[in-house]
């Protein structure tokens, strides 16, 4: 894993959302997530939490989008096209990292990251804190459905706290949600409408920031056409 971003994925930082679904609530930086003093993440989206027991399904919406809950299935429809390449991202360097709950001591191991089956893993104890980018693989054009899925087994943390999910897009937020810990093993999914075109090459963000040792997997990051 490369310990610094490319020129090609160089970031502003967070800023209105020039092409994908304005979110006037959640924008960077008046509503970034904070660390409390007591070292838990917090944010302006606190949906989905967990529930104490049983695989559970994140219900939040993201500016109109719909959500749906189960296991990652395999995708035959050639109309979904993947964003990202789950062996292409890059650990940022906190420079280039737009969200603004990292801590200062900041570090992933790479012995965190791995691909499984086509999917991207992350265990939180070598790597809690996580802002990975690479540029996407297909155009998103206006009224097409960005869609995130995301999943994790059981989380257990020492102290109470929150785990933050993000999703970026050329340098603006895309969708957030904030988990409780601990928690059952869960399944997170969004669908945002895009509200205008957003080129293949763009960067997009994938942001994790968990306290404990956990296990967690972006299931798919793609584009799609809407009124699926």
């Amino acid at each position: 894993m490369a310990s610094s971003i490319p020129t090609l994925l160089a970031l502003p930082r967070l800023q209105a959302f020039p092409v994908l679904v304005a979110l006037p609530v959640l924008l960077f930086p008046s509503a970034a997530c904070r660390v409390d003093s007591g070292g838990a993440e917090s944010g302006p989206a606190r949906s989905g939490d967990s529930g104490a027991a049983g695989v559970t399904t994140s219900t939040s919406t993201a500016s109109g989008g719909t959500t749906s809950g189960g296991a990652a299935t395999a995708e035959t429809d050639a109309t979904r096209q993947d964003l990202a390449d789950p062996d292409a991202w890059v650990v940022l360097e906190a420079a280039d990292d737009p969200f603004t709950d990292r801590p200062a001591d900041a570090a992933c191991d790479p012995s965190g990251l791995t691909v499984e089956h086509g999917l991207y893993e992350v265990q939180t104890g070598p790597c809690p804190y996580l802002s990975a980018g690479q540029p996407t693989l297909a155009d998103v054009r206006a009224g097409d459905a960005v869609s995130v899925l995301v999943y994790h087994t059981s989380l257990t943390s020492d102290d109470p706290a929150e785990a933050h999910l993000a999703v970026a897009l050329d340098g603006a937020l895309v969708w957030e949600e904030t988990v409780a810990i601990p928690a059952a093993s869960g399944v997170h999914t969004a669908q945002i409408p895009a509200a205008g075109d957003a080129p293949a090459g763009s960067v997009v963000v994938f942001h994790l920031h968990n306290h404990g040792s956990n296990a967690w997997t972006l299931g798919h990051l793609r584009v799609e056409p809407p009124d699926r």
